[in-house]
C-alpha cells in the first residue's frame, strides 16, 4: 500500500488530498489508520513541510524505513 500526505490543516487541504490520493490510487494518510508496517511508499504534495500533520507522516515514514518521494503534479 502506498500512501499520501500533504497540507491538511483546513477543510479545503484535507479535500484536496483525499481527491488527489483518489486519482492517483492512494491513501490519504488523514483521517486514516496508517500500518506504517505495511506501506510500501509515502508520497508527498508541495506544501508539506508547512503541515505538522505531514511532518509527523514523514517522521513516521522514515522511523518504519519507508521510503518518501515528492508527487510532482503537473
Amino acid at each position: 500500500m502506498d500512501v499520501l500526505t500533504g497540507p491538511q490543516s483546513t477543510g479545503e487541504q484535507r479535500g484536496t488530498l483525499c481527491e488527489l490520493a483518489g486519482l492517483y490510487g492512494l491513501v490519504p494518510t488523514v483521517n486514516t489508520h496508517v500500518d506504517w508496517l505495511t506501506v510500501g511508499a509515502l508520497y508527498c504534495i508541495a506544501g508539506w513541510q508547512l503541515c505538522a500533520d505531514a511532518l509527523s507522516d514523514v517522521a513516521l515514514a522514515e522511523a518504519f524505513g519507508v521510503p518518501v518521494k515528492d508527487l510532482p503534479l503537473s
